[in-house]
């Protein structure tokens, strides 16, 4: 009768159980909920901070930022993620924290602004730097500019009005009059090389 009784028991303990593990992974695992687009003010104040650790102007890398994503912390091409588009490779090497957290805006850019700098030491050592040229590289990639003996116009056309500014050596004076980075005293801002 007692053996009878925790079979029963069992029965019923056994999948509420397994319930209850599945409801707690389920909670546990779940990503935390994330704001598609994150306020304009917010990602300038960071940007700003990142920029100035790295040594390159904020409203270059706040310009990538829009250009890359629009501001959007869940962007998504397939083959990049989040606010910044960063590539898998490019975060590998840029940091140990998993991929997963590309979706953190945050680290995001703080791993993206990390990849710029590392992408400007490049084109320092070719002795090739410029900002428009910093862009190509973080758009097509350090060996496909390369490849393109470091000329723009060589390079694959972007149909992306903010990247096509930057290459002529411009922050779009729309970007600059975004309610994020302060208004510039003249209509564009020139990129001028540090």
């Amino acid at each position: 009768m007692r053996q009878k009784h925790i079979e029963r028991l069992l029965d019923v303990l056994v999948p509420a159980l397994a319930l209850l593990v599945l409801a707690l992974a389920v909670i546990w695992l779940k990503p935390p909920v994330r704001p598609d687009f994150i306020p304009p003010d917010a990602v300038w104040d960071f940007v700003q901070k990142e920029a100035g650790r790295q040594g390159l102007d904020p409203y270059f890398v706040y310009a990538i930022v829009f250009a890359e994503s629009s501001l959007n912390a869940n962007a998504d091409s397939g083959v990049a993620r989040g606010i910044m588009q960063i590539k898998r490779g490019a975060w590998g090497q840029m940091t140990d924290r998993p991929y997963l957290q590309a979706w953190q805006w945050q680290i995001n850019i703080r791993v993206g602004v990390s990849y710029l700098a590392w992408l400007a030491g490049r084109l320092h050592q070719q002795d090739k730097f410029s900002y428009p040229l910093l862009a190509a590289s973080y758009h097509h990639g350090f060996g496909a500019v390369r490849a393109a003996n470091f000329q723009i116009n060589r390079l694959p056309a972007t149909n992306n009005k903010v990247y096509q500014q930057i290459y002529a050596g411009i922050i779009p004076a729309a970007l600059v009059g975004h309610p994020g980075p302060p208004k510039l005293p003249v209509q564009e801002s020139r990129l001028a090389s540090p």
